[in-house]
């Protein structure tokens, strides 16, 4: 089962863009399951850094995290995507989700670096720090902060262009055919009339 990104769409992009807009306060936002589904939805958000984020994560969920941290090497802020599997999630869920990190990493774009966690230990801010600080990317552009859907647009329109173009060609194949079948009835009557005149002379 797929996730669905559009049900919730306004509200994932909106808890999103507070995370990455340097004007804002929120350095850090949650996503789950929407109840037994596979709606991705927004489960929270704050300004508490890794250590509140941590709080927030249920042992028994599969659940995404999209923060900002303070990179002190490069004085720069650097974005970490989570992909939390609680221990204690249950085994269908877990292998049900397993695909979807890729749908959402596409989704929350800007990530310097996805970081899979199973318990509170793998997403120690000291850890992240470290792998953060392994990352060569110390930004990323204005063009990666602006509403993910955008980049999905041109290959919708080209989607939709070559369906209507197979559209056309199974217009033109239904009018050939149709032209074909006439002809050939055409034919028909006029053999079919040479053979009357014909008999009118034996």
């Amino acid at each position: 089962m797929a996730v669905n990104l559009v049900k919730h769409k306004d509200e994932l992009l909106s808890a999103w863009k507070e995370v990455v807009d340097d004007k804002v306060e929120t350095n850090w936002a949650l996503f789950g399951y929407d109840k037994q589904s596979y709606d991705l939805c927004v489960v929270g958000k704050g300004a508490g850094g890794l250590g509140e984020l941590t709080e927030e994560l249920n042992c028994g969920k599969i659940m995404y995290a999209f923060c900002k941290v303070q990179d002190p090497s490069a004085s720069l802020s650097k974005f970490v995507l989570i992909n939390w599997q609680g221990e204690g999630a249950p085994l269908v869920k877990k292998g049900c989700c397993a695909n979807h990190l890729m749908d959402i990493s596409n989704f929350f774009r800007g990530a310097h670096i996805t970081v899979t966690a199973r318990n509170e230990d793998d997403v120690e801010p000291s850890l992240i720090l470290e792998k953060l600080s392994k990352c060569t990317v110390s930004s990323f552009s204005l063009r990666e902060r602006s509403d993910p859907t955008e980049s999905a647009r041109p290959i919708e329109e080209e989607k939709k262009r070559i369906e209507e173009e197979k559209l056309k060609a199974e217009a033109a194949r239904s009018y050939l055919a149709e032209q074909v079948k006439e002809r050939e009835l055409k034919e028909a009557q006029a053999r079919e009339e040479w053979f009357k005149e014909r008999s009118l002379f034996y």
